[in-house]
């Protein structure tokens, strides 16, 4: 509230003057009969949890493999997944302007490594299904994305489209090379990607072009 001293009365107004004798009004007019509400931030919390059932898995995990095989291998891979998506809410919770961002980062990484395991592991279950299945979600996800949220800038999902194309490729050379044999879900990936980037090219191409102009000052 703000009060005029000549006056002698509150008033609760923006204008810096009073609107019977004009004289400068002291205070703000911000006036509350109970203390406003504070929210707690519980990120932390659930941090800490997540990261506590997170060492329980890992140390559970390492404990059961090697009672049974007496060897500790495929519990290392668990860990990594369980820090990696520790890492995935960790920065979801502490970015929530950026979650569409992180998730689209997060999913590339995740094609990545798939592939960099493949080639460790030798394992044709990460090639075959692994790595087209996780491509066929993030496709899906950009597609919902696009149609719900309404994305502003065309060319960073463009972008986003051309590299899980070029991963995709990768696939298909697999493929020609004989090193995979379950083709569907390759199939699949492939067809939704492309039809993804034709129905942005022919509806979105001039917004596409001018955002690339201004992002190369042309």
């Amino acid at each position: 509230m703000k009060k005029c001293q000549k006056c002698n009365i509150l008033l609760n107004v923006n204008s810096k003057r009073c609107p019977i004798c004009n004289s400068f009004l002291e205070g703000n007019n911000r006036y509350y009969v109970f203390p406003p509400k504070v929210k707690k931030d519980r990120t932390n919390l659930i941090l800490t949890i997540i990261f506590i059932v997170t060492i329980l898995i890992s140390s559970l995990s390492i404990l059961i493999e090697f009672l049974i095989s007496k060897v500790v291998m495929y519990s290392i891979y668990l860990i990594i997944l369980l820090l990696l998506n520790y890492l995935f809410i960790y920065f979801i919770l502490k970015n929530r302007r950026n979650v569409i961002a992180i998730i689209n980062r997060y999913g590339l990484f995740l094609i990545v490594l798939l592939y960099f395991l493949s080639l460790i592991l030798d394992s044709k279950i990460i090639i075959n299904i692994l790595i087209p299945a996780l491509v066929i979600v993030l496709l899906l996800f950009q597609m919902i994305v696009f149609i719900i949220e309404k994305v502003r800038s065309r060319v960073n999902y463009f972008r986003l489209l051309v590299i899980l194309f070029i991963l995709l490729m990768i696939q298909i050379l697999f493929i020609f090379s004989k090193l995979i044999t379950f083709k569907i879900l390759i199939v699949i990936s492939l067809s939704i990607n492309v039809i993804l980037l034709l129905g942005i090219l022919l509806i979105n191409s001039k917004d596409i072009a001018n955002e690339f102009k201004g992002r190369l000052n042309v």
